[in-house]
């Protein structure tokens, strides 16, 4: 057994002594070569990498299939590895290699374009379709060509992974469609699904000259505004549009970038009223619209809110509601109080809202209407006038209002504290059940007597009759009543109808126009004459003020008789228009020219000062080239115009009694009296309302 052993041994010995003799001594060291990486290699067509080679002795060799000159493919030797640029020629193949002694490897480089999809971002619509194609990339077959890519969806919508035939959902969100090659190469396109494009408002009514914002919803910014009939302007970026001069319509359209379009139909109109409470105004539209703005406590603007409107930018312009009179109504008058407005509607019936406190509302209760929702339109019932009676006019003044009914009758309600419903009581009327309709009875005039006109301020009315005679009744504290005393008329019985005389405004004169402000009344006459009684402490009745305590006019025995026209001095024609307002009044002549006197703390007279004055100023009034007033109306401290070309201003005080701004002005942004400087704030200076 010992003897085997050392056989096997000498044997294993030799063997190893020849293996030292005939097999090199770097056979030991490496068997091979090899070549990282290897195979077949996809590279992008110009890109750049390196090659390493390992295994083996000696010096590295390297080299490629396609000469350096052929379409820009390169090799830089770096001893054991080398700086490979491919092929400029996309889906074309070289072969590198390197050697070492007797031995030898290469890799195949493919090369390929990068995978694209087309398109790469998409905003669309819901319920949309869009194609989306590749191409670049590398796939099965030879020289990465001849198989087929793959897409696949992450978001809303779906995607046919075959063809890239995407459709969007119902609703909006985002997608990312992403295909892949075959060797797993991607892109990815974006998806943005949005809602159909709308224009906001997508319709509207616009006064001349005003103007509103229109803004898109939805769509795919960025957005164009344009005006694609009709006229006006607009701002392309903005959406600012401009009315025109004119009454007429217009299509505003938005265009968005997919591009969708969307359209609002606009309908111009121009105001043909104005009507001035206490630190709020209404306007009258040609088609029966009535829109109103500044201070809202009381729900006085009809919005079914207290919000103020117009002392912010948003809320001028188009951007000011309409009232809502009900399906179907347009108003033919409009009247206000301090804190109440009516409108006569176009069924001959009569709707108010605002404050309630004292019946004037003609509810048959105190409460305060449009200061809430659902309070208005349709919910607001129609005042009962009377078993088949109608309205052929509405008034409103103070804490009352007044219809004049087809009948020829005038029917009042609101407050009675001094008589002025004409009752023979101080009893509010309105304010209760079974107070309106055939239990509100007609004020008596006289026998025979008919109202034309009526007018009235705080606590008292007047009216100027069909046989140009004036009566007036209620509170005479001031004279107002124009009886040469202070007793109240009205309240008491047999106060009333032929017991109540007219007023002296001079003999054999008659009335042809009536106005009448808080405390006093001017009449214009019928030889184009005016006069004006009551209180006078602001010089308001526009003939001086009397030296002493003594200041009103019609309180005194003697007073109404010797009671002068009013001198309007140089300048002024034939007079042809009168107003009144709270402490102030205006008159117009043939030749359109105005004069004003009275209160003007806060430029209410709107001769660029706060001077007051008792009689018409000598100067004229500048309230723009070329303006012609055809309405106007006031308050204690505001007052605006509308002029013969469909634009209105604003003057007087600005905020309503407290730092916060009233909006009467409507320009949004004002807090400070205008008119009472000059030349800032008179004349062309002086802006229109943007209503």
């Amino acid at each position: 057994m010992r003897s085997l052993q050392w056989t096997f041994f000498l044997i294993f010995f030799g063997a190893v002594a020849l293996a030292q003799v005939f097999i090199p001594f770097s056979f030991w060291q490496s068997s091979g070569l090899s070549l990282s990486p290897n195979g077949i290699i996809y590279m992008l067509a110009g890109d750049s990498r390196t090659f390493t080679a390992s295994g083996a002795t000696g010096t590295y060799t390297w080299g490629n299939s396609v000469a350096a000159s052929a379409d820009g493919s390169n090799v830089v030797p770096n001893g054991s590895t080398m700086d490979y640029t491919a092929r400029l020629t996309s889906y074309q193949t070289d072969v590198v290699s390197v050697t070492s002694g007797p031995y030898s490897t290469s890799a195949t480089v493919v090369t390929y374009d990068p995978l694209n999809i087309n398109p790469s971002t998409v905003t669309m619509m819901i319920n949309g379709t869009q194609s989306f194609t590749a191409s670049g990339g590398c796939l099965n077959g030879t020289n990465c060509v001849g198989g087929s890519r793959v897409f696949s969806l992450t978001g809303v919508g779906s995607v046919v992974s075959s063809t890239g035939f995407y459709t969007a959902p119902a609703t909006s969100g985002t997608a990312f469609v992403t295909v892949s090659d075959s060797i797993g190469n991607t892109a990815t396109a974006t998806v943005n699904v949005v809602s159909s494009l709308t224009i906001v408002p997508t319709s509207l009514k616009i006064a001349v000259f005003s103007t509103n914002t229109f803004t898109a919803i939805a769509g795919a910014p960025a957005y164009t505004y344009s005006v694609v009939s009709g006229t006006g302007s607009i701002v392309a970026g903005t959406g600012v549009y401009t009315a025109p001069s004119a009454i007429g319509s217009a299509i505003v359209r938005v265009t968005d970038t997919v591009p969708n379009t969307s359209n609002s139909s606009v309908t111009i109109i121009r105001p043909v009223d104005i009507k001035v409470g206490q630190y709020f105004a209404c306007a009258l539209y040609n088609e029966g619209s009535v829109k109103c703005w500044g201070t809202n406590a009381n729900g006085q603007l009809g919005l079914g809110s207290t919000a103020t409107i117009g002392d912010a930018t948003t809320e001028v312009g188009g951007a000011n509601q309409f009232v809502d009179l009900g399906t179907g109504r347009t108003a033919s008058s409009i009247a206000v109080g301090l804190y109440h407005a009516c409108a006569l509607l176009n069924n001959s019936t009569i709707k108010c809202w605002g404050q309630g406190t004292y019946g004037q509302l003609g509810q048959g209760n105190t409460n305060t209407i449009g200061d809430a929702g659902n309070e208005m339109g349709d919910n607001l019932a129609s005042i009962s006038l009377g078993t088949g009676r109608t309205a052929t006019a509405v008034y409103a003044f103070g804490y009352t209002t007044c219809a004049k009914l087809d009948n020829g009758d005038l029917k009042c309600w609101g407050r009675n504290t001094s008589g002025m419903l004409g009752q023979g009581d101080s009893l509010n009327r309105g304010d209760g059940p079974n107070e309106m309709g055939d239990n509100l009875v007609a004020i008596n005039l006289g026998t025979g007597r008919t109202a034309s006109k009526v007018d009235g301020g705080l606590d008292f009315a007047c009216a100027m009759l069909d046989n140009g005679t004036v009566k007036c009744w209620g509170n005479n504290q001031r004279g107002q009543l124009g009886k040469d005393n202070s007793t109240h008329l009205g309240d008491n019985a047999n106060e009333m109808g032929d017991n109540l005389t007219a007023v002296n405004i001079g003999s054999g004169r008659t009335a042809t126009d009536i106005a009448s402000g808080y405390q006093f009344t001017c009449v214009k006459r019928d030889n184009n004459t005016e006069i004006c009684w009551g209180r006078n402490g602001d010089g308001q009745c526009g003939v001086g003020r009397s030296v002493g305590q003594e200041q009103d006019i019609g309180d005194t025995s003697g007073e109404m008789a010797g009671l002068t026209s009013i001198s309007f001095s140089t300048g002024f024609g034939t007079l042809s228009k009168i107003w009144a307002f709270g402490a102030s009044a205006c008159s117009q002549d043939t030749a359109n020219v105005m004069k004003c006197w009275g209160r003007n703390q806060e430029g209410e007279l709107m001769y660029g000062n706060t001077t007051q004055r008792d009689e018409p100023h000598t100067a004229l009034h500048n309230f723009g080239t070329g303006l012609v007033i055809s309405r106007m109306s006031g308050s204690y401290y505001t007052i605006c115009a509308l002029f013969t070309n469909d634009r209105i201003k604003c003057w007087g005080r600005a905020t309503n009694g407290s730092a916060v701004a009233s909006g009467i002005f409507l320009n949004g942004t004002s807090t400070n009296n205008l008119g009472d400087a000059s030349p800032s704030e008179v004349g062309d200076n002086l802006p229109y309302v943007n209503h």
